[in-house]
C-alpha cells in the first residue's frame, strides 16, 4: 500500500479506480474525504499524489495530481428516471476535479503561467492516461502549467461506476432531456468555477453571462472568497428549490423509489471549496486584486507613432490557448471557427478568446441576456406549473 508520497506508475495511476470516484470519496460530507484511496496523501484541503515520469507511456515530466471538490449545481426533474438512478441515493451537492502540475519541488511554489481547462466530451472513458500525456507535454514545456481537468456531469469521475456496460452516452440517446439537463448543470458550474480564479471584480465589456459578484468594490465582489461563497449558495438553494418544486409535482405515485434531492450544504463548505481551489493555484499570493477601472499602458505609442495594443507582461499572464476555439455566430446560430486576427482583437478587448486569463476570463455564450441560473430557475418553474 502506497501513501500518497511515493511516485506512483502511469499504468497503476491511470484507471480510475471505484474508490477514486465521487460516491466513493464521500464530497457531501461535513469531513470529505470519508476514506483516503491507496496511493493518495490527505494535506488537509485536498487529495495528492506523484504521477512519476516515464517516457514510454509519452509522460517525460513528472507530474503532481491534487483531487479538488466544488459545488454541483442542483438542476433536477428535467428527464426521465434511469434504472440506476433508484440505487444512488441522494443527488450530489459537490464534485470533484483534478489539478495536474509539476512535481519539482523547485517548481511547485512557482508563479502558475498558464492554465488549461481540459473540459471532457461525452464519450466516457475509465482512465486518465490522456490527461496525463498532454499535462506531461505542457508541464515539460513551461513549468508554471496547471492543468484543470472537469469532468462533464457523470463522466469520468463523476460517473457512479466502473463498469461500462452502458455509457452515460447511451442514457442520453434515450432521453434527450438528460443531456439537456447536464450541459445546464455544466454551464453554471463553469460560471462558478471562473468567478472563483479570475481577479478582476467586474468587466467592461459584454460578452455573455456575467459571472458571479459583479462589483467594483473590491471587498463586496467575488475576490472576497466568504462574498463569493454566500452568493453562490444562495443561488445553489434558489435552484434546488425549483427543482424541489418541479420534482414533487413530476413524482408519479408507482415511483417511492425516487432518490430524493440532497440536503443543503453549509455555506463554510463553499468557502472551503472555493480558498482550496484559490490556494492550490497560488492566485491570492501571486496576482492582485483589480476592479473593472483601465490601466495605463507602460509603452502606449509605438515607435511607428501607432498606440500600441499589448498588455503589460508584467500585469497579465500569457493567455492559454485553448483547442477549437469557436464564438456563435449572431446570424446562423451555430460555432464558428475564430481566426488568429479576430482572436487577437478579441483578447485585446478582454473577451477571453483563445484562451483563461486570470483578469481577462468570461463565460462566453449567446445570446446575451439574464443571469444564467436565473433563466434556468425559469424553465423549471415553467416545467412544474
Amino acid at each position: 500500500m502506497t501513501t500518497g508520497h511515493e511516485p506512483v506508475a502511469v499504468t497503476k495511476a491511470a484507471p480510475i479506480k471505484v474508490a477514486e470516484r465521487d460516491r466513493e470519496l464521500g464530497l457531501d460530507d461535513g469531513t470529505w474525504p470519508t476514506h483516503v484511496p491507496d496511493g493518495w496523501a490527505w494535506d488537509g484541503q485536498a487529495l495528492t499524489r506523484i504521477i512519476a515520469a516515464n517516457e514510454a507511456q509519452r509522460v517525460p515530466a513528472a507530474l503532481q495530481e491534487i483531487i479538488l471538490r466544488f459545488p454541483s449545481a442542483p438542476v433536477h426533474g428535467m428527464h426521465r428516471l434511469h434504472e440506476h438512478h433508484m440505487k444512488l441515493g441522494s443527488s450530489e451537492s459537490f464534485h470533484s476535479m483534478r489539478i495536474l502540475r509539476s512535481a519539482d519541488p523547485k517548481h511547485r511554489e512557482d508563479r502558475v503561467t498558464r492554465i488549461f481547462l481540459m473540459n471532457t466530451g461525452l464519450n466516457e472513458r475509465t482512465t486518465m492516461e490522456l490527461y496525463y500525456w498532454l499535462a506531461s507535454l505542457l508541464v515539460q514545456q513551461e513549468s508554471g502549467t496547471v492543468c484543470v481537468v472537469r469532468p462533464f456531469p457523470g463522466h469520468l469521475t463523476r460517473y457512479p461506476f466502473q463498469g461500462l456496460a452502458e455509457t452515460p452516452l447511451d442514457s442520453y440517446l434515450w432521453d434527450g432531456s438528460h443531456l439537456f439537463r447536464q450541459f445546464l448543470r455544466y454551464m453554471l458550474e463553469t460560471q462558478w468555477f471562473l468567478s472563483a480564479i479570475v481577479r478582476r471584480s467586474s468587466y467592461r465589456c459584454a460578452s455573455g453571462a456575467n459571472l458571479l459578484g459583479e462589483s467594483d468594490n473590491l471587498d463586496q465582489s467575488r475576490l472576497n472568497g466568504e462574498f463569493l461563497a454566500k452568493e453562490m449558495r444562495e443561488i445553489w438553494m434558489a435552484l434546488c428549490e425549483a427543482s424541489r418544486r418541479t420534482v414533487d409535482l413530476e413524482t408519479p405515485e408507482n415511483q417511492p423509489d425516487r432518490p430524493p434531492l440532497s440536503e443543503p450544504p453549509p455555506e463554510q463548505a463553499f468557502r472551503d471549496s472555493i480558498d482550496a481551489l484559490r490556494d492550490v493555484l497560488n492566485l491570492e499570493r501571486d496576482y492582485k486584486h483589480h476592479s473593472g477601472a483601465l490601466e495605463p499602458t507602460r509603452n502606449p505609442v509605438e515607435p511607428n507613432g501607432r498606440r500600441a495594443t499589448r498588455r503589460r507582461r508584467e500585469a497579465f499572464p500569457r493567455h492559454v490557448p485553448m483547442y477549437g476555439s469557436c464564438e456563435w455566430s449572431r446570424r446562423s446560430r451555430v460555432p464558428r471557427r475564430v481566426g488568429p486576427v479576430r482572436r487577437r482583437r478579441r483578447a485585446a478587448a478582454g473577451l477571453g478568446i483563445g484562451g483563461f486569463d486570470p483578469y481577462r476570463a468570461r463565460l462566453l455564450c449567446n445570446p446575451p441576456r439574464a443571469d444564467s441560473s436565473a433563466r434556468v430557475r425559469l424553465a423549471l418553474d415553467r416545467r412544474s406549473s
